[in-house]
């Protein structure tokens, strides 16, 4: 029995440091691949692209996969002096983008990236979006499919969307009357503006009959005191062709209708005045008007700058009109969905 009992001392006693020295003999490595791909250890694979495992001390066979038309070997020495944390085996293809015009933004999968031109490390396949100021050109979308080590090149030429059309109401205004600007643009539109001078309005000016004459005409009695001048008469309508010259800038042209006068009343104080008209209308102009300008657009605000000027003289004292104006309104569209 003492001797039964020294035997199982002796072999509990030696089975202590074997037990001791197992986890000794065995390393834990770590082996990570390119996503999509599968990683495994001695035929041990895993279900994605990385595995975590206790291994002895030794030689070992790492296996890379991809689907069923892709596998490869690495042999790989696992000793405790050279053991890492991590083993990195790598597989990915290259993609490469390149757009017109350039400076897009690539989109993977829904993931914005960086801008073209670019490279990606890609495996497998994946969604590809390339967009570029979705105001003013398409999206181009793409299905690419990367094979392991592949290189794949990509050039999208992004198409312009036409610009949209634009309704534009402005209200405009100089020191001879105010007015309304109306018009439809996209490429090409036109436009109708109106103005007056709202005091006076409208006017219609008749000459004098052959062989008589006012005599705010004839003798200038409106620089003499016998008459006051009480403001001016004024109004045009002109209409015509606009163009979409930048994203931010419109020009227009047109012609029309217009009337200008200086307005003067009589100065009933003068007895010598009872024989005048009590109002005259001696400097202006009527006739044909023709408006050009430009408007600047700023996302729905709209600043225009536009000259008109009134071809024809009322009288021989007369003079033609020549204004400047400026105008301030906005944008009118359909904010739609592309």
């Amino acid at each position: 029995m003492k001797h039964f009992a020294a035997t199982l001392t002796l072999c509990a006693a030696t089975a202590m440091p074997l037990a001791a020295q197992a986890p000794q003999d065995s390393l834990r490595v770590r082996l990570e691949t390119s996503i999509g791909a599968e990683i495994g250890i001695d035929g041990d694979i895993s279900s994605n692209n990385m595995l975590t495992k206790r291994v002895p001390a030794g030689r070992h066979t790492v296996t890379v996969r991809y689907g069923t038309a892709y596998e490869k070997h690495y042999e790989l020495d696992v000793t405790p002096e050279t053991v890492q944390d991590v083993y990195r085996y790598p597989i990915d293809g290259q993609l490469s983008v390149e757009s017109v015009p350039a400076g897009a933004t690539v989109y993977i999968d829904g993931i914005p990236q960086s801008s073209t031109p670019a490279v990606f490390p890609l495996l497998g396949d994946h969604n590809v979006r390339i967009e570029k100021d979705p105001e003013t050109y398409y999206e181009a979308t793409d299905r690419v499919s990367v094979a392991p080590f592949a290189e794949v090149h990509r050039s999208y030429a992004l198409r312009k969307r036409p610009p949209r059309l634009y309704g534009m109401v402005m209200a405009t205004g100089s020191a001879h009357g105010f007015g309304g600007f109306a018009a439809l643009c996209r490429r090409f539109g036109g436009f109708v503006r109106v103005s007056s001078s709202f005091k006076n309005g409208f006017f219609s000016y008749e000459p004098p009959a052959a062989g008589q004459t006012y005599a705010a005409d004839q003798n200038n009695l409106a620089g003499t005191g016998r008459y006051k001048e009480d403001g001016h008469a004024y109004g045009s309508v002109t209409c015509g062709f606009m163009a979409r010259c930048h994203k931010y800038v419109y020009a227009y042209i047109g012609a029309g209708y217009g009337e200008y006068a200086r307005k003067y009343v009589k100065d009933e104080s003068i007895a010598e005045n009872a024989m005048y008209p009590d109002e005259v209308f001696p400097y202006g102009s009527q006739g044909a008007a023709i408006d050009v300008g430009v408007i600047a657009k700023w996302k729905a605000l709209l600043v225009s700058c536009g000259y008109t000027t009134i071809a024809g003289k009322h009288s021989p004292s007369g003079s033609r009109l020549n204004e400047v104006y400026v105008g301030v309104g906005f944008t009118i569209h359909k904010n739609k969905k592309r």
